[in-house]
């Protein structure tokens, strides 16, 4: 499939140097189009009013560490620190059974409703977390939740390796446990609780990266560029077979 395609679009540039040193594919044959946020989404409201809470937004599934998510959120308890998931899939009904069993109180679960639903509820947070299963396949990833915390300009506290930790660290919009240590996530949570100077910055800093690389009106025209070019090349290669068809008569 990807020797017989015209172009290749990936959502990640983890996935670029993959396909093309990995399966030979010609590097120019592939494009970069993120998941994105639309302009009227950035910031709906102003992130973070009220007592300090942490979100987890999106899947729950094998791909990411729902062990680390229990921890995470037995822990919180332990610093009255209230956490919301507002998430789906395989392993959310283990992580529900979980809170039960351990008497969690600090947790509530919210079901995932319109997009802009969900960019209200993670809005009213103050912390955005990310995790991943500590495998290598993952290092080429950006979970599509990271560009929905930066497009609330709430700062994310993750853990991660490869491609999300560099967009996050690089561009100073949160923290990352490379080493999928929930102590040290637990200690990125308090310094952001504790300093609405560095939430600010990594607040700002997430709005600016998404205004300049993750925004729908831009990134668009790339896919659009692709369909226009690959279009008209099949105009010219259908009026080069009619010309010779003609020719042939």
């Amino acid at each position: 499939l990807y020797i017989k395609a015209d172009h290749i679009v990936v959502n990640s540039k983890g996935f670029i140097d993959y396909i093309a040193y990995t399966r030979g594919i010609p590097i120019d044959k592939i494009k970069f189009l993120p998941n994105s946020a639309r302009e009227k989404e950035l910031a709906l409201k102003q992130a973070g009013e009220g007592e300090f809470t942490v979100i987890y937004a999106g899947n729950i599934r094998l791909a990411q560490d729902v062990k680390t998510l229990m921890d995470l959120a037995r822990q919180l308890n332990d610093y009255s620190i209230n956490l919301t998931v507002m998430g789906y899939g395989f392993n959310r009904l283990a992580f529900i059974d979980y809170i039960k069993e351990n008497n969690l109180t600090n947790v509530r679960f919210v079901k995932p409703s319109t997009r802009k639903e969900c960019l209200d509820v993670i809005s009213s947070h103050h912390v955005g977390i990310v995790t991943l299963n500590d495998k290598k396949v993952f290092e080429t990833v950006l979970p599509g939740k990271i560009v929905d915390y930066m497009t609330c300009g709430i700062p994310i506290v993750a853990s991660v390796s490869g491609y999300s930790k560099e967009v996050i660290e690089k561009h100073e919009v949160g923290f990352v446990s490379e080493s999928h240590n929930v102590t040290n996530m637990i200690k990125y949570i308090l310094t952001l609780s504790m300093d609405s100077e560095v939430r600010a910055k990594f607040s700002q800093n997430a709005l600016n990266y998404v205004s300049q690389h993750f925004l729908w009106e831009k990134n668009i025209h790339i896919l659009i560029s692709l369909i226009e070019k690959s279009d008209s090349l099949y105009q010219v290669s259908k009026a080069k077979d009619s010309i010779e068809k003609v020719d042939g008569l």
